[in-house]
C-alpha cells in the first residue's frame, strides 16, 4: 500500500520526533492517534496551514526553535490493520452507528465517537487498526488559502494510532513561515 502523508510541526518538535518518536495523543477531533495530511497536490500547504494554526493556538510556545517543518511519512501497516473511513462501506456503517446512538453532531462528541468506532471495528474485524483515513477540517483560518475546500469539500488525512508504523520519509523547514528565529530576530533588533 502506498500510504503517504505530511505533519506541520516545530524543529524543536521534528528534533525529538527523531529521538523519541512521534507521540500518539489521546485526543482529536477524529480520534485519538498522529495526524498528516495524504499526499496530494496541497498536502504541504495543509501542513503548513496547521502549524500556522498551533502557533496561534500557543501549542507550541515551549519549543525554542518554532521554525515550521514539514515531515513526509509513510506507514508500514498491513492491508488489514488499516481502515479507509471515508470507503462507501465503512462510511454506512460509521453513519448507521450515528443514528443508533443518537449521536450529537458536536466537536466534543466527535473525537469520542471516532474513537468508539475504531474500537468497534476492531472487534468486529478482531484486528488492531494501526491507521485510518477520514476527512479533517482543512486550517483554512490559520491559512486561507491551504485548500480548495467549497470545490473539494474537506481534505482527507490518516490519523496513525501506533507510532511504530510511522516511518519518516523526510523533512523540509520552511524558513520563512510563521515565527522567525532567534537569529532573524537578533538580527532586526540590532540594526
Amino acid at each position: 500500500m502506498d500510504l503517504v502523508g505530511t505533519h506541520g510541526t516545530t524543529v524543536s518538535r521534528y528534533e525529538s520526533i527523531g529521538s523519541d518518536g512521534f507521540k500518539c495523543r489521546n485526543s482529536g477531533l477524529r480520534g485519538a492517534g498522529a495526524y498528516f495530511w495524504v499526499k496530494s497536490a496541497y498536502a504541504e500547504e495543509l501542513a503548513v496551514g496547521w502549524y500556522l494554526k498551533c502557533i496561534k493556538a500557543g501549542t507550541f510556545s515551549k519549543n525554542p526553535d518554532k521554525r515550521c517543518v514539514v515531515i513526509t511519512a509513510s506507514f508500514d501497516v498491513l492491508p488489514e490493520q488499516y481502515l479507509d473511513i471515508e470507503s462507501d462501506e465503512v462510511k454506512s456503517i460509521f453513519l448507521n452507528l450515528i443514528k443508533q446512538h443518537n449521536a450529537e453532531d458536536s466537536r466534543e462528541c466527535s473525537e469520542k465517537f471516532y474513537d468508539l468506532f475504531i474500537e468497534l471495528m476492531e472487534k468486529e474485524l478482531d484486528v488492531i487498526i494501526k491507521l485510518y483515513k477520514v476527512r479533517a477540517y482543512a486550517p483554512t483560518k490559520a491559512l486561507p488559502n491551504c485548500y480548495p475546500t467549497q470545490l473539494a469539500g474537506s481534505p482527507l488525512c490518516y490519523v496513525a494510532r501506533d507510532s511504530q508504523c510511522i516511518l519518516i520519509n523526510g523533512a523540509k523547514t520552511l524558513e520563512n513561515v510563521g515565527v522567525k528565529n532567534e537569529k532573524q530576530r537578533e538580527g532586526k533588533g540590532s540594526s
